[in-house]
């Protein structure tokens, strides 16, 4: 009997397409955040082509809509706003889409050091996932987050408000985070130390061979079924890796995975029997990504 799991397919990049296309939006500290207040109806079109792709769940364009980011908590407030409003429209025509309202790190996503202080980070992951929720996303999206005390600090905020939330983990090719910890390790001490109960365990912007050699050499991760060491309660994965070169700091949009190369490659994470293809809860690509890639995903896995 065929298996009747149906993952679903998370969208691809928007940020760096806004950036390709539009780049007079273009500033530093808050990306493309510009497009939000002179130009939202670009960023409805891009969502709207994902949906025509196939895509399933939409993010919300707020990867820098945090109050640190933005240096103000009513300018945060209302370009979260802005940018779940755009995800919203597309119901009228996609009732069962869903929108994952993105969180992401209060500084920068690649950044090693740390130069803010627990009560700052707390003050803007508060603040920003409140936004969020109180414009109706269906689930809190703690993406590319990369150092412990902050993955600690989103989850205890989205446990303590009783609401649905991802922790989605960029680690570097020696498999760490950037605060140092093994990702084994990391995620051992979210699931197990502090039994915390995301909805999903996310992998994204990470280099393809980086996430194959996460599933040949994690000996904790994926084993969650087996192992009475991690707490595996009704845990599901996200996987969305990097589709552009190595070096993240360059301007180079061109995508080096090719949109009929990544569901190939997905497909072969699951011929490795690692884990069960029903608790892959969703599939997507990140940064340099196209709706062409969505649409493969798409006809590979529906």
């Amino acid at each position: 009997m065929k298996n009747q799991h149906k993952i679903k397919i998370l969208d691809g990049a928007v940020g760096s397409l806004l950036q390709q296309k539009y780049p007079e939006f273009y500033e530093q500290r808050t990306w493309m955040n510009r497009i939000l207040k002179e130009k939202p109806e670009k960023l409805y079109d891009l969502h709207l082509e994902y949906c025509k792709q196939g895509a399933d769940i939409i993010t919300s364009f707020t990867f820098k809509t945090n109050p640190i980011a933005c240096q103000s908590l009513e300018e945060s407030k209302k370009l979260v706003q802005i940018a779940v409003k755009e995800c919203q429209k597309l119901k009228e025509i996609y009732k069962d889409i869903q929108i994952f309202g993105s969180n992401s790190p209060a500084e920068d996503c690649y950044q090693k050091e740390r130069t803010l202080t627990k009560d700052e980070l707390i003050y803007n992951h508060k603040n920003h996932i409140q936004f969020l929720y109180d414009c109706q996303v269906d689930c809190i999206f703690n993406e590319t987050m990369s150092q412990l005390d902050e993955l600690i600090i989103v989850c205890q905020i989205c446990q303590d408000m009783n609401i649905p939330y991802i922790i989605s983990i960029y680690f570097d090719n020696n498999l760490k985070i950037l605060s140092g910890e093994s990702v084994d390790d990391c995620v051992d001490t979210l699931l197990n130390k502090y039994k915390f109960k995301p909805i999903c365990l996310s992998f994204n912007c990470v280099q393809k061979k980086d996430l194959l050699n996460l599933f040949l050499q994690s000996k904790k991760i994926f084993q969650q079924k087996s192992s009475k060491n991690i707490n595996s309660e009704n845990i599901k994965y996200g996987f969305y890796i990097n589709c552009g070169g190595e070096d993240y700091t360059c301007n180079d949009f061109n995508y080096q995975i090719q949109p009929e190369e990544l569901p190939i490659f997905y497909q072969q994470l699951i011929d490795l029997d690692i884990i069960e293809k029903q608790d892959i809860l969703f599939l997507g690509s990140c940064c340099m990504s196209t709706p062409g890639h969505t649409l493969q995903l798409s006809k590979f896995f529906k």
